[in-house]
């Protein structure tokens, strides 16, 4: 089991999967020699969440209101 520590945003991360046995047998995926790669992003600021629902739940109620 493997983890890939946290980086910054912004960060480009590239990584292969390397696999051993109890026995010493081991495997690799690269991604057929093309390393798996992936930018980090930053988080969605969950705070925002909830004022995003609610904006949408105005504009929504707003359209309906102006079909009446």
């Amino acid at each position: 089991m493997g983890e890939i520590p946290n980086f910054p945003a912004g960060t480009i991360v590239s990584y292969r999967v390397i696999a051993y046995d109890y026995a010493g047998n081991f495997a690799i995926e690269d991604n057929m020699g093309n390393l798996y790669v992936y930018t980090v992003i930053s988080k969605f600021p969950t705070m925002l969440v909830p004022l995003i629902f609610i904006v949408v739940l105005v504009a929504i109620f707003m359209v309906k209101s102006k079909k009446l």
